[in-house]
């Protein structure tokens, strides 16, 4: 992957309140695929 992201990520609290409802391998997932997006 490339070293630098391509663009920022900023959860806002209703994100966070959301992904927090989700069971905690499919939080994992979301925010890992995310991250990933930052960086292709």
């Amino acid at each position: 992957m490339n070293d630098e992201p391509k663009f920022d990520v900023v959860y806002t609290k209703e994100v966070y309140a959301f992904i927090k409802l989700l069971p905690e391998r499919v939080q994992d997932k979301v925010v890992y695929n995310i991250d990933k997006s930052r960086y292709k």
